[in-house]
């Protein structure tokens, strides 16, 4: 793999651990102890799916909650995705171990890079582009620059409040 390859894959990488977004659709688990009021994914956006749910029961069996127990809000933009019982409903007792309730989940934008926003598109080339024209710290004067100028703001519409 060349080396401009290289620092765009890891732009890319960076840029999304920063804005706590997948860009390209894949799958994810996330891992819960127990369920709670409402279950949020905010750490892989934009959730577009929840494939299953499953939890130990209180048995220690291996169950997958029916999809007609929960609700899902996967388009609000105030708050990050979540999950919760619907009316009436509660969540299911779980047996008392690490990790009793895995959510399955898809997120991203497209299966293509050209399904991701233009603004985070260009943020990745921008700090590709930096990290190729500055190998270590910038130093101007006493200022010290870690990121292309711009990068924080072409990225701001993408973070979403919970983050900062």
């Amino acid at each position: 793999i060349g080396r401009a390859r290289v620092m765009l894959a890891a732009a890319r990488q960076w840029v999304e651990n920063r804005i706590h977004r997948q860009l390209i659709t894949a799958t994810w688990i996330g891992y819960l102890d127990t369920f709670e009021s409402v279950v949020e994914i905010a750490d892989k956006l934009p959730v577009k799916t929840i494939s299953s749910i499953e939890y130990y029961d209180s048995t220690d069996t291996l169950t997958t909650l029916a999809a007609t127990l929960y609700q899902t809000d996967l388009v609000s933009e105030n708050t990050p995705p979540r999950i919760e019982p619907v009316s009436g409903q509660s969540w299911p007792s779980t047996y008392d171990r690490y990790n009793a309730v895995t959510v399955t989940f898809t997120a991203g934008y497209g299966a293509t890079r050209e399904s991701v926003p233009l603004g985070i598109r260009h943020a990745i080339l921008m700090v590709a582009a930096d990290w190729y024209a500055n190998r270590e710290e910038t130093v101007i004067g006493t200022i010290n620059s870690k990121l292309a100028n711009g990068v924080e703001m072409v990225l701001q519409p993408f973070d979403w409040g919970w983050y900062a």
